[in-house]
């Protein structure tokens, strides 16, 4: 046995073979009669269940209707009244005031305010749907009733929803979130079992069959994997146990996305249009907003973009922000991630450990060292720059001209043409720092000077940040005063300045 299988063994040996289900489906077709007496033994949330999701079907069945694609009426749902007997009164109506065990809800293509409630043979006299029509979807249901007729024969021989295979299920989807290169599981089954389980509803037994071939492959993947998984806690596990009915459902965590290495999915309109992503000075700052729960009204409101709503979807970073306050950064944290944010984070707190390591001692013969240039980006010289740039005190704009001057001397060196990197928006970013009202035409100077030798083609872009800098000192808001600033000079500038209000 795999180790993290003998592991999943060892912490629920009553269950590992996840227990006996059918096999095939044993169901014959059931009378009206007896489909209603089994009908009326569910409980609300498994008619609930069952109902939802025969809907889902017949509203499938009838798009597949070449005519019912383009007609004007479109299905919203099938109301069913078990108690049902003719002659007696009735629960629902046909517009026709005509008694229904079965009515269909139609609602107009054009006006969802236009619903009509009917009988499916009343399709043509009311709607003018053409009989042939009325006839094939008739046939539809007809055939979909019979479908789930197996579930109401599994509740016949007592068989509940199967718990064993669901949490090996989601050992599977735990362990699948570990590889490298995870397993592309099937997203609506994974929900569909999900809203059969808080019914306790049983499953199908071709969906039974799919989740032991999925927990197969997942199993071979992990076997095969270049790196052997770490051993998980099962502490950890059944916290993400627990979450897995809370999260499962958020858009967000659609398994083409959760398992996406890209950021893509999770971009706002405007990062897509600006071609604005995600990177790792975005990680940095990221880590530490997430890190300063006691300050996190503050910081949130400072990150980038506002919080988020510029770059990335307002609900993903709200939804690291509460996953952060539950989870501390620990393991249960990084597991409920999608993949992007999951590896950005933890490439930025390896980062961050390592530079909090102390430097190893060593001893080597002395020798004359030139002084070191002062370091460009160097956080508290860029700090006191800051506070003296704010005050706009003659005193301080002196002081911080004085100061810039010894900051960029050594920093105009030619830029390879073309080459914008962290380096080159490190120069940008303490130029504009130095900006203020005494010195504005000579900061502009080797602002243009450093845009020249990176061969910055864009036209009157010095000005553009000057004022947009100018602006952003009488408000303080980012967006706004650079909202003209092209990317990627926008997004990278903003994570910088936002980075530094998290200094003072």
């Amino acid at each position: 046995m795999d180790p993290y299988l003998d592991t999943y063994a060892n912490w629920y040996p009553s269950d590992y073979q996840v227990g006996a289900y059918p096999r095939s489906n044993g169901a014959r077709q059931y009378t009206e009669t007896e489909r209603m007496e089994i009908y009326r033994t569910l409980t609300t949330a498994q008619r609930n269940v069952v109902n939802d999701y025969k809907r889902r079907q017949i509203s499938s069945a009838m798009l597949n209707i070449s005519y019912m694609r383009d007609a004007e009426w479109v299905f919203v749902q099938r109301n069913v009244d078990p108690d049902f007997v003719r002659g007696k009164p009735a629960k629902y109506h046909c517009i026709c005031h005509r008694p229904l065990k079965y009515q269909f809800v139609l609602q107009a293509r054009s006006d969802a305010t236009i619903v009509k409630k009917l009988g499916i043979k009343h399709f043509s006299d009311h709607l003018g749907i053409p009989l042939k029509v009325v006839n094939e979807i008739q046939a539809g249901v007809h055939k979909i009733d019979l479908a789930f007729d197996e579930l109401l024969w599994l509740k016949r021989q007592r068989y509940s929803f199967p718990t064993s295979l669901w949490r090996r299920y989601v050992y599977a989807h735990f362990i699948n979130n570990q590889l490298a290169v995870p397993y592309k599981m099937n997203h609506h089954l994974w929900l569909r079992l999900l809203d059969f389980k808080q019914a306790d509803m049983p499953i199908f037994t071709l969906d039974h069959a799919t989740v032991l071939n999925e927990i197969a492959q997942i199993d071979q993947l992990a076997d095969a994997a270049a790196q052997p998984l770490a051993a998980p806690h099962q502490e950890t596990f059944e916290h993400y146990l627990a979450d897995v009915q809370a999260y499962s459902k958020l858009p967000l965590f659609k398994f083409a996305n959760f398992w996406n290495a890209s950021s893509q999915p999770f971009l706002t309109k405007w990062a897509l249009a600006h071609d604005a992503q995600p990177g790792d000075f975005y990680f940095r700052q990221l880590l530490q907003v997430l890190q300063t729960p006691s300050r996190w009204k503050y910081s949130w409101a400072t990150f980038p973009f506002k919080a988020g709503t510029k770059l990335v979807q307002p609900d993903v970073s709200q939804y690291m922000a509460q996953l952060a306050q539950r989870y501390p950064l620990d393991e249960n944290f990084f597991n409920e991630l999608p993949l992007f944010f999951r590896r950005g984070l933890r490439q930025a707190l390896r980062e961050q450990k390592a530079a909090a390591k102390p430097a190893p001692t060593t001893v080597a013969p002395p020798r004359p060292v030139a002084p070191a240039p002062q370091q460009y980006a160097s956080h508290a010289a860029a700090l006191q720059l800051y506070n003296q740039w704010r005050s706009i005190a003659p005193a301080a704009q002196a002081d911080a001209f004085a100061q810039f001057q010894l900051l960029v001397q050594d920093d105009l060196a030619p830029q390879v043409a073309g080459q914008l990197n962290s380096v080159f928006f490190d120069k940008l970013f303490n130029l504009l720092l130095t900006l203020n009202p005494l010195n504005a035409a000579q900061t502009k100077q080797p602002l243009q000077q450093l845009l020249q030798r990176s061969a910055v083609a864009e036209t009157n872009l010095a000005a553009q940040l000057l004022a947009a800098t100018t602006a952003y000192q009488r408000t303080a808001d980012f967006a706004a005063s650079f909202s003209a600033v092209p990317a990627p000079f926008y997004a990278e500038l903003a994570q910088r300045f936002a980075y530094l209000t998290t200094l003072e």
